[in-house]
């Protein structure tokens, strides 16, 4: 039997992916600000964020759920951590740095279990190397407005940024913010650790 989910995350990929998984859930986002948030390692600040986003839903959650799933990317590339951009010239920037070394998409997923209170979870790591993306590309991407809302102001689903992916390292999945075969792992992790 499949367990009642709440997915802590209005992203649409990570709707998706799970969608595709076979699981029927709920959504529900956290007000919480990410920003105050801070750490230097990738790994370390997305599992700060995904816990906040946790901490922040089990107060307001009150109904028949079994899990409660809540996660976090960040893009790593020129040495810095990169979330979503806060300007067109940052998100210009961010793109106009794609080429130059392996872009790391760095996630991290927290299941909880509401009836136990056990908690599973993980980091993946995932890897792009890109091609260079034309200055009038860019411009085309900025222009649209999506990338505003992903982290490097990465979106390979997108079609400008898809044609210029050399290599993808890792699950296509994990690059997207919701890596399925650790959520697939976590899940019967969560629903069975909490009990002898």
């Amino acid at each position: 039997m499949k367990p009642r989910i709440i997915l802590g995350s209005r992203s649409p990929a990570r709707q998706e992916i799970l969608r595709d998984m076979g699981y029927e859930f709920e959504v529900m986002s956290a007000d919480i600000d990410e920003k105050a948030i801070r750490h230097q390692n990738p790994v370390d600040l997305t599992m700060k964020i995904a816990r906040a986003k946790a901490v922040a839903l089990l107060a307001a959650t009150v109904n028949q759920a079994t899990l409660l799933i809540t996660a976090d990317k960040v893009v790593f590339m020129m040495d810095r951590i990169c979330e979503k951009p806060e300007t067109p010239d940052e998100a210009k920037l961010f793109l106009s740095a794609l080429p130059i070394s392996p872009v790391l998409f760095v996630t991290s997923v927290i299941v909880t279990n509401l009836e136990s209170g056990f908690s599973a979870h993980g980091t993946d790591v995932a890897s792009v190397l890109f091609r260079t993306i034309s200055q009038g590309e860019i411009d085309e991407l900025i222009a649209q407005g999506d990338v505003m809302n992903h982290a490097g102001a990465v979106d390979v689903s997108n079609q400008i940024v898809d044609r210029h992916v050399r290599a993808f390292i890792g699950e296509v999945e994990s690059v997207r913010g919701f890596p399925k075969a650790m959520v697939n792992r976590l899940i019967p992790e969560a629903m069975n650790g909490g009990f002898p």
